[in-house]
């Protein structure tokens, strides 16, 4: 275990900015799915051992949290997992600091959850929260907010630490060699500053409790305090959406191992299909027809598998996903980035961006976030389109697109397919209001040797609409990361002033 973090909260401190005040009353869990294994990545350094225990063993993120102040104002509510769809009440939002932005989850708010809290704690005791596990047969978080305990006005302000740890469940011979990056991380206390790491400075005592928590006082009146406008912008998909999106990933995997030409044209779009990546170092770039026409003599393997990730985010008419395979034709394993977007009421794959390799099977639950080097060079390219287009400037927005991409996506309903260059002879005259502002959403990156993507949301552009880009970049032989693909979803707002 190491423990990254910590936090102090005294309400009446925090006003003297000698503590951080309480944190959401309303319930979250402070990871996704994605966010999880992103942010340890970000977390630990960068070497062998940490990818062998990432890519290879459970390892999950763990909240310790305590109270000493003797009270029971604004206790800790914690949602019974058994009570929770966790695949479908849960919805993303963006955490956004000066620094880097985040992700955690909020919940549609439902009859079905079940909400506990523990009275009377003392310093001895504590709660673990589990935020991330990274072993989908077990729980993947704790849905957990603060609330006004009205029977406890009287009692002192609630005075509480929480811990923030990495657990690694790998053999010891690894686990006790991992480390973190550096002596400071960072930490979401007062908006994103840095602060020391908690390994450093918490006294380590020994609990002594012996209280059974197993009697819980249930809470009835938690509210979620939801409404449309929390739910981050790029996963405003219903579960249906995101449902048919599987589905058509999965006909991908099925197609493939029947060696079915027809199912897998019927798959991808009618008219606007790109296929692009790598083999190894080779370079592949085009439609996917030669891949249409050579599926029948493939020779796959007999423990071909393929795996689609639940990470799939769909905005309106478009949806980006992926997806591993292993055993692929003469034993190729695969990482298949795939954009789609609505084709007569039905998703459709627009692009596939790939990274194939000989050797060693990819762990379906590999960890798509690379270095941090190459993750920054990703970012940098997705915020160079964010300062280009702010800028209106047609030269710096070509340079990070490949002379060979493609855009297509929906203004609203309407649908254009086709290439980004009616896009950049746009960007000069663009009449972007002073509070035009895009966000690189940086748990979107994922990168799998020389294929990448990244999604960035931008707000009042041109003055008057609001959009969720999705990006397909491949790395060049010069090492430069440009865009291959971008899907875009675009709404008319309320004209903005400029």
């Amino acid at each position: 275990m190491l423990p990254f973090d910590y936090v102090v909260r005294n309400l009446d401190l925090a006003k003297e900015k000698k503590a951080a005040g309480y944190a959401f009353n309303r319930p979250h869990n402070d990871h996704t799915l994605l966010s999880g294994p992103r942010r340890t990545r970000e977390l630990l350094g960068e070497d062998k051992i940490h990818d062998l225990l990432l890519n290879n063993y459970r390892f999950a993120l763990m909240n310790v949290w305590r109270r000493w102040d003797g009270g029971n104002s604004w206790p800790l509510a914690c949602c019974s997992y058994e009570s929770l769809d966790y695949n479908k009440d849960m919805c993303v939002q963006d955490l956004v600091y000066p620094h880097r932005t985040g992700e955690t989850y909020t919940v549609r708010r439902s009859n079905n959850h079940q909400y506990y809290w523990f009275s009377d704690m003392t310093k001895d005791e504590a709660i673990i929260l589990k935020i991330y596990d990274s072993d989908p047969t077990r729980s993947r978080g704790s849905l957990h907010t603060g609330f006004d305990n009205p029977n406890a006005k009287k009692d002192p302000t609630r005075e509480s630490m929480e811990v923030r740890c990495i657990v690694l469940f790998g053999p010891e011979e690894l686990t006790s060699q991992a480390t973190l990056r550096g002596a400071k991380v960072a930490t979401n206390v007062e908006g994103g500053v840095m602060g020391p790491s908690g390994h450093d400075n918490i006294e380590r005592g020994k609990n002594d409790s012996k209280k059974n928590f197993a009697k819980a006082t249930k809470v009835d009146d938690v509210s979620t305090n939801l409404t449309a406008a929390t739910i981050a912008t790029y996963d405003s998909g219903t579960q249906s959406d995101k449902d048919q999106v599987k589905a058509v990933l999965q006909e991908y995997i099925d197609g493939t191992v029947a060696k079915s030409e027809q199912r897998l044209r019927n798959v991808f779009h009618s008219s606007a299909a790109i296929m692009n990546g790598y083999i190894g170092s080779h370079c592949m770039l085009g439609t996917p027809e030669p891949f249409f026409t050579s599926i029948e003599k493939a020779k796959h393997s007999p423990t071909y598998e393929g795996m689609v990730s639940d990470d799939i985010h769909v905005n309106g008419n478009v949806a980006s996903g992926y997806i591993v395979e292993n055993g692929y034709s003469g034993g190729i394993s695969f990482v298949d980035y795939f954009h789609l977007l609505r084709e007569n009421g039905k998703f459709k794959i627009v692009s596939k961006c790939f990274n194939g390799k000989m050797g060693d099977p990819v762990p379906l639950n590999i960890l798509l976030n690379g270095s941090t080097t190459e993750h920054n060079n990703v970012k940098a390219v997705l915020q160079e389109y964010i300062d280009a287009t702010a800028a209106n400037d047609e030269s710096r927005i070509r340079k990070i697109f490949r002379d060979d991409s493609k855009m297509n996506g929906f203004s609203d309903s309407r649908v254009y397919i086709g290439t980004p260059e009616v896009f950049f002879k746009m960007v000069p005259n663009m009449k972007h209001p002073s509070n035009y502002k895009g966000i690189v959403l940086n748990d979107s990156i994922h990168i799998t040797g020389n294929a990448a993507i990244g999604s960035l949301t931008e707000e009042y552009f041109n003055g008057d609409t609001h959009f969720t880009d999705h990006f397909h970049l491949l790395k060049g032989e010069d090492g430069t990361w440009k865009i291959i693909s971008k899907i875009y979803q675009g709404n008319k707002v309320i004209k903005s002033k400029m």
